[in-house]
């Protein structure tokens, strides 16, 4: 780890110099606010990462494993995949669990008794846009979470043949880095 003391200009600059010299991100804090070390932070504090963005299809789900999920049949997750511009296959990107209650409620069928059975069909035509800190081995983003929907009409709107990504290029730069 390596202090650097207030930096009060070009936040900014700074910011993305950490990340281009493989740092992971930055903590920000209120200029008279009280750093916190540790995993719990002050709300005068933020913990600025690193991440990268992919459009992506709904190509399943994760059920729920355990707790209040199960009890109300809800889905635990959903998988995301997108098209390798290279090869024209699908990969799997990402899987995400983040997901607000409501929409757990919108999009889960269930059985006769309550459980969870699957995901409503439509789900599987719905493109997000999916933010994640980094590539792991496998080709897909790490603490990956849902940035927006992008298969709603309108200026952000795209469809499951957008969904491209240079998964060749990913996992060279991601091979070469953590060499």
């Amino acid at each position: 780890m390596r202090l650097n003391g207030s930096i009060t200009q070009d936040k900014r600059k700074f910011f993305e110099k950490c990340i281009a010299e493989g740092g992971e991100g930055c903590i920000l804090k209120l200029r008279e606010g009280v750093y916190k070390e540790g995993p719990t932070r002050s709300y005068q504090q933020y913990k600025a990462k690193k991440q990268t963005e992919v459009d992506a299809v709904v190509t399943g789900f994760i059920g729920p494993k355990s707790g209040r999920l199960v009890v109300e049949g809800l889905v635990g997750g959903l998988v995301f995949s997108a098209k390798n511009t290279n090869d024209g296959v699908w990969y799997r990107v990402g899987a995400v669990s983040n997901l607000d209650w409501n929409f757990r409620r919108e999009i889960s069928i269930q059985n006769d008794d309550g459980t969870f059975k699957e995901i409503k069909a439509e789900c599987y035509d719905w493109v997000f846009e999916i933010e994640g800190q980094d590539w792991n081995k496998n080709g897909q983003l790490t603490h990956a979470k849902i940035a927006r929907p992008r298969y709603l009409p309108g200026p952000d709107f795209k469809a499951k043949g957008d969904c491209l990504f240079d998964r060749d290029a990913i996992m060279l730069n991601r091979d070469s880095y953590h060499a």
